[in-house]
């Protein structure tokens, strides 16, 4: 109520703004260094990014948090998909596409759902992506570089 309407306007657009800034990096970055890490490293800050964001009280650092929220989503979504569909066989990687799809935007619809009908109270309900990435961090720590990967660049 007290900013104007296009610095509220910054919270929803930072993060394409983000995404925009690093698709054209991280994807052959992680051509060249490894998939594993550019998920990591995504899926790391991402989650720090989010859990910083529960306890903000500034708009600023919220927008610039926001921001780099975007950044990680190129190496989150576009590296991480590729990173788990080089593990499978061609026969099971339209069965993981097909889920990674829908968790992604099921997780926007239940999100909506939960705030229009169930309850306001966010708190608990937001630390549920931190915590699923900082399970997926400690997950990454076991599973091995890309296979496929490994032999394109010769380091089988």
């Amino acid at each position: 109520m007290c900013v104007k309407p296009s610095v509220i306007g910054l919270l929803g657009s930072m993060p394409f703004i983000g995404w925009t800034c690093t698709t054209l990096v991280l994807p052959p970055l992680a051509d060249k260094v490894g998939r594993k890490w550019i998920t990591f490293a995504s899926i790391f800050t991402l989650s720090t990014c989010l859990v910083t964001m529960l306890f903000s009280k500034s708009l600023n650092l919220t927008i610039v948090l926001m921001f780099v929220c975007g950044m990680t989503s190129a190496g989150r979504a576009s590296v991480g998909f590729v990173y788990g569909n080089e593990f499978l066989t061609p026969k099971w990687r339209d069965v993981f596409s097909t889920m990674f799809v829908f968790v992604d935007g099921f997780s926007v619809v239940m999100s909506a759902v939960y705030f229009d009908y169930i309850s306001k109270h966010y708190f608990y309900f937001s630390m549920l992506g931190p915590i699923f990435g900082f399970l997926s961090i400690l997950g990454l720590l076991y599973i091995p570089e890309s296979p496929l990967w490994q032999l394109k660049t010769g380091r089988f």
